[in-house]
């Protein structure tokens, strides 16, 4: 009896053990970025994240990085490419390529081959409606093939820093080498949110496509997105959404992206591998509670409009004395807002500064080149950065430095030397100014003098009428 007891204790212990590492590992991968930051709540999806728009601080993290099947949310990519490489009015016409290798009952407008719609229509039918054979023709409009539209999205994908992401389509259909992660999806919607033309599609709730030469009905699409547009589901209504995407197959499960704006501060929400059921689709609860707990304990602020922001000390060019980056005509000056998110249980002043600049950056003539960044962090978390961008269209300063410039008959030289002939025009200028000051002392003196003489002149004037004077009072005395 007595080692049974011994075997049971040792089996509790282990399993006590056992519950405490999953429990700790269930906290780390479902936290905010630092411990001593508020806490954001549970969730059900397998993952997720919150990362504010303007900084693309991340407040929240679960399984952020862990590969998974994104369904239709893949259609963010699509529009944005289509957005940036095409303008609205231009025709898409439908062929039989934009209906292969489309699955049994995938999303559709009921597009046929030769339907001509404009890009806008189709834009509106891609991320309302979620059509598929849209998504194609899209694709092959912009790129020539579905391929190689796909091998642009991959490439576009790279440069938002989404590297754990791999499109084999334009659509979200599942193919096994189809992936993406919560935080590449984040950064790519994050981008996309910069295009205006997108910006204006996500976040309508409704649209109208007219008869076109092979049909004859007005289609009525209606956006899917339930945050944006509750219409099936109204407990799902949040007014503070402007955009996002939904997705689903039976591989990915329910996915969904959203951006929702409140008080200045605007979220970026990626929910992946959610869970739903007839009652509840848990990836609408997570993204809402997740948006309330952030927005009720995060703030951003606008480092250039407060004055609680310490001063850089180790770097001239950025205090907060020096207007040099507040004129529109600065030719170094930062990149849009230089704003900061921290929570509310922060202080301002404890958020810490760094400037640093890039080696070896060749300067665009024509164009403004990023020529380094300022980094703010709290509690070694970044919270805010900022590129620093040098314009040659502005005004040059007189700066030393031995950038290279590619100029326009394909030589090179350095800022130094274009800094050296600014310096010469001003040599010119100097000498000028010099001359006149010269001229106008040698003018004082001459009239200094010629006063003086005539003072000198009046005085010794009034001495001999003075001397006259009193000769003849003499004379008369003595008479």
């Amino acid at each position: 009896m007595k080692y049974k007891r011994n075997y049971l204790k040792t089996f509790i212990i282990i399993n006590l053990l056992f519950v405490l590492v999953c429990s700790n590992t269930a906290y780390a991968s479902n936290s905010t970025v630092n411990k001593s930051w508020p806490q954001g709540p549970k969730v059900d999806a397998e993952s997720a994240i919150i990362m504010e728009a303007s900084t693309g601080t991340i407040l929240y993290s679960k399984n952020i990085d862990e590969k998974r099947y994104p369904a239709s949310i893949t259609k963010i990519m699509t529009t944005l490419l289509a957005a940036e490489n095409s303008s609205l009015n231009e025709t898409v016409t439908f062929t039989q390529d934009c209906f292969y290798n489309m699955e049994y009952q995938a999303t559709h407008i009921g597009a046929t081959v030769g339907e001509k719609l404009t890009m806008e229509q189709c834009l509106y039918a891609v991320m309302l409606a979620s059509a598929n054979e849209v998504s194609n023709a899209v694709a092959i409009h912009v790129a020539g093939s579905v391929s190689n539209f796909t091998t642009m999205m991959n490439e576009r994908a790279k440069e938002f820093g989404a590297t754990n992401t791999h499109f084999n389509n334009p659509n979200g259909l599942h193919e096994a080498d189809h992936y993406t992660t919560a935080h590449d999806m984040a950064l790519i919607m994050q981008a996309a949110m910069k295009n205006q033309n997108f910006r204006m599609v996500t976040g309508t709730k409704r649209y109208q496509i007219q008869p076109t030469n092979k049909c004859k009905e007005i289609r009525y699409l209606s956006n899917h997105h339930q945050m944006i547009n509750p219409t099936s589901a109204p407990k799902y209504g949040y007014e503070y959404a402007i955009g996002g995407k939904t997705g689903y197959t039976s591989d990915a499960g329910n996915t969904l992206v959203t951006v929702a704006k409140k008080d200045g501060i605007e979220l970026i929400c990626v929910v992946l591998k959610g869970k739903s059921s007839y009652v509840q689709n848990n990836v609408y609860t997570d993204t809402i509670s997740l948006f309330d707990f952030f927005f009720e304990n995060y703030s951003v602020y606008n480092i250039g409009d407060n004055n609680s922001v310490p001063t850089i000390k180790e770097d001239k060019l950025f205090t907060r004395f020096n207007s040099f980056f507040n004129s529109n005509e600065a030719p170094i000056r930062l990149n849009g807002k230089n704003t900061v998110v921290i929570p509310n249980t922060k202080k301002l002043e404890d958020v810490v500064q760094t400037v640093s600049y890039y080696n070896d950056v060749t300067i665009d003539p024509n164009a403004s080149t990023i020529i380094g960044k300022i980094t703010y962090t709290l509690d070694d978390v970044t919270v805010g950065e900022n590129d620093i961008i040098y314009d040659t269209t502005k005004t040059v300063p007189r700066l030393e430095t031995e950038t290279k410039v590619v100029e326009k008959n394909g030589t090179t030289s350095s800022l130094t030397d274009i800094f050296k002939l600014s310096n010469k025009a001003t040599k010119k200028t100097v000498l000028v100014l010099l001359g006149i000051v010269v001229v106008i002392i040698i003018g004082l003196y001459i009239t200094l003098r010629v006063l003086r003489y005539k003072r000198r002149k009046r005085y010794y004037a009034s001495r001999r009428k003075t001397h006259n004077v009193t000769n003849i009072y003499k004379k008369y005395k003595k008479s």
